[in-house]
C-alpha cells in the first residue's frame, strides 16, 4: 500500500470479502475513474434552479429541526454554497480541499476561493443553468450532503445503511433531494454494537470497587440475559423492549462515567500541591474505560465501531468467526437503530 487509505482499504476488503465472504464492491471515491463518473451528478447539483431548490430545503428543515430542540447534523448553509470541495493539485499541497463560494453573475456562476495550502486563488467560471465542470472532474470531492445523491447518480441504490451521525444530517438531506424529485434510498440505521473483553470487564471491575458506575454490572447482565430468553422464544415486541432499556443503561452509565470524570478532573485542579497520586490514577482509568467501552477518544467525541477497536474484537472473536457475534445478536424483528451487546466473556 502506498498511502494510509490503501492500507485500511485493503483491510476492509479482507475482512469483508475473504473472511466474511460477503461479495461487496469498495470503490475509492478518489479514484481518477470514479471522480470522472461523478461530473454529470456534481454539474446537476450546481445548476441555478436545482441549487436554489436545495438551499430552501435544506435551511427550512435545519429550523424545522431547531425549532424541535435538536441540534442539526449539519449547520445552515449559505447562499454561496458550492456543493462540492475543489482539491489543489499544486506539488507539495497533498490535495489540500478548498470550501468554494458561490457568486450568481447572470448567466454565469463563478465558484472562488483559496488553497489553504498554497494561498493559490482559484476561480472557475461556467454557465449558471447548464454548468460544465468537466475541466477539474479530477479536483472535485463531494460534500457530506451532496455524496449519497452523487452515488446514486453512480450506482442506483435501494438502501443506505448508516449510523446515528448519518441519521442527523440525511433528515436535512432526504427533504432536500426529494425538492429536486430525485429519488433516494431508504435510509436504514444500523443496530449500535458495544462488546465485552477480559480486559475491559477487569478495568471495570477496578473502578465499581471504589464507587464508580461501569456498564458491566448486574443490571445489564441481567437485561442482556432477558434479550436472549426473549429472542430465542420469538418473543420479539418484548425482545425490543429489553434493547431499548439496555440502550437507556448504556447512554446513562455513559453520561454518569463523564460526571465522574469531570468531579475527579476537578478535584485534582482543586488541590494544593502535587494532586494526589490516587486520583490521577483513577482520572487514567476512567479516561481509559470510556475509550475501551464506548469509544470515547475525547471529551464529547466518540469513534464509528467501523474506526474503534475492531482489532480488539478481531482478537476476541478470532478470524474465524468474525462475523458470527453480529449475526448471532441480530434478527430480522430487531428495530432499526437497536443498541446490542456482544459479551466475549462467557
Amino acid at each position: 500500500s502506498k498511502t494510509l487509505g490503501e492500507w485500511a482499504q485493503r483491510i476492509i476488503g479482507y475482512l469483508f470479502n475473504v473472511v466474511g465472504d460477503l461479495g461487496i464492491p469498495l470503490l475509492t471515491a478518489s479514484d481518477k475513474e470514479i471522480r470522472e463518473l461523478l461530473v454529470e451528478g456534481l454539474e446537476f447539483l450546481l445548476a441555478r434552479d436545482n441549487r436554489e431548490r436545495f438551499l430552501k430545503t435544506f435551511d427550512d428543515m435545519t429550523s424545522l429541526i431547531e425549532a424541535q430542540g435538536y441540534a442539526p447534523g449539519i449547520r445552515h448553509r449559505g447562499s454561496d454554497y458550492v456543493p462540492f470541495f475543489y482539491e489543489c493539485p499544486e506539488p507539495g499541497c497533498n490535495n489540500s480541499r478548498t470550501e468554494l463560494h458561490y457568486e450568481d453573475r447572470g448567466g454565469t456562476a463563478v465558484l472562488t476561493g483559496r488553497c489553504p495550502s498554497c494561498s493559490e486563488t482559484i476561480e472557475i467560471e461556467t454557465p449558471a443553468d447548464s454548468p460544465y465542470l468537466g475541466d477539474i472532474a479530477t479536483q472535485m470531492s463531494p460534500r457530506v450532503d451532496s455524496r449519497q445523491i452523487l452515488i446514486d447518480t453512480l450506482i442506483p441504490t435501494v438502501a443506505h445503511v448508516g449510523g446515528p451521525g448519518e441519521a442527523a444530517y440525511y433528515a436535512q438531506v432526504i427533504p432536500s433531494a426529494r425538492a429536486m424529485e430525485i429519488p433516494f434510498p431508504l435510509f436504514v440505521k444500523y443496530p449500535r454494537v458495544y462488546f465485552n473483553t477480559p480486559w475491559n470487564e477487569q478495568l471495570a471491575k477496578s473502578l465499581e470497587s471504589v464507587g464508580f458506575e461501569v456498564l458491566h454490572r448486574k443490571d445489564m447482565f441481567s437485561l442482556m440475559g432477558k434479550i436472549a430468553k426473549s429472542r430465542r422464544k420469538e418473543q420479539f415486541d418484548e425482545m425490543n423492549e429489553h434493547l431499548l432499556d439496555l440502550n437507556q443503561l448504556i447512554l446513562g452509565t455513559h453520561s454518569a462515567l463523564n460526571e465522574s470524570l469531570k468531579e475527579t478532573s476537578n478535584k485534582i485542579s482543586g488541590s494544593t500541591g502535587k494532586p494526589p497520586e490516587i486520583l490521577q490514577l483513577q482520572k487514567l482509568d476512567i479516561e481509559r474505560y470510556l475509550s475501551w467501552v464506548f469509544g470515547q477518544y475525547a471529551e464529547n467525541k466518540l469513534g464509528q465501531e467501523s474506526s474503534w477497536a475492531w482489532i480488539e474484537w478481531a482478537i476476541n472473536s478470532g478470524f474465524s468467526d468474525l462475523f458470527g457475534p453480529y449475526e448471532r445478536a441480530y434478527v430480522g424483528p430487531m428495530k432499526n437503530g437497536a443498541t446490542v451487546f456482544v459479551n466475549f466473556s462467557v
